[in-house]
């Protein structure tokens, strides 16, 4: 009887040791995700700003050729 008890207990003990190891495994798997999500979230960002760089640097071209021309048109006259 002592003896079941015991292997009760142990195989209890058992269980509960399994349901730990899998709540750490899960724990680490989110983790995992909220880490790869994050570095999703980066490099969305980064192209945004590369994206934004580019429409800038863009723009500025617009304005010196648009500076260029008209300054040539002036000098037609």
């Amino acid at each position: 009887m002592l003896l079941l008890l015991l292997l009760l207990l142990l195989l209890l003990l058992l269980l509960l040791l399994l349901l730990l190891l899998l709540l750490l495994l899960l724990l680490l798997l989110l983790l995992l995700l909220l880490l790869l999500l994050l570095l999703l979230l980066l490099l969305l960002l980064l192209l945004l700003l590369l994206l934004l760089l580019l429409l800038l640097l863009l723009l500025l071209l617009l304005l010196l050729l648009l500076l260029l021309l008209h300054h040539h048109h002036h000098r037609s006259q």
